[in-house]
């Protein structure tokens, strides 16, 4: 059996970036590949609106490997086909089974997941956090 393929999206400050690799630790206790997409603080032109943010810890200090270059145009052409009209009329069965973007409000069953997964918010939920409390003191 194929196993899902998730991608964390890390952004944000200190407590935003905790809180995310808090939730691909939930990924991985549910049996996931997990990966973190860290392409945001390579990308200066967020620094016009916002506060001017980096990545504080490299993601290897948390546990986990950051995506490629391949994977991240791999995934970002298979969005492309999600957010397709002409190829979601045709081939509806795409964003349920194949690929799907997921944002903290986004509803998801965590044991029913595309094959690959991206994941785009903060995770702020009180669950995700009480889930792997001893792993966020433990880092």
């Amino acid at each position: 059996m194929m196993k899902n393929v998730c991608y964390v999206t890390l952004k944000g400050g200190l407590g935003n970036q905790l809180l995310q690799y808090n939730f691909a630790k939930n990924l991985i206790q549910s049996g996931k590949s997990v990966k973190i997409d860290n392409r945001f603080y390579q990308n200066e032109s967020y620094n016009i609106l916002d506060t001017p943010r980096s990545q504080l810890f490299n993601s290897s200090f948390f546990g986990f490997d950051t995506t490629t270059s391949f994977e991240n145009v791999y995934k970002d052409n298979l969005e492309k086909l999600l957010y397709s009209k002409k190829f979601n009329k045709y081939i509806p069965f795409f964003k349920n089974n194949a690929f799907d973007r997921f944002k903290d409000s986004s509803k998801f069953d965590i044991d029913n997941l595309p094959l690959v997964s991206v994941f785009d918010g903060y995770w702020q939920e009180v669950k995700n956090i009480e889930s792997c409390r001893e792993y966020l003191i433990d880092c």
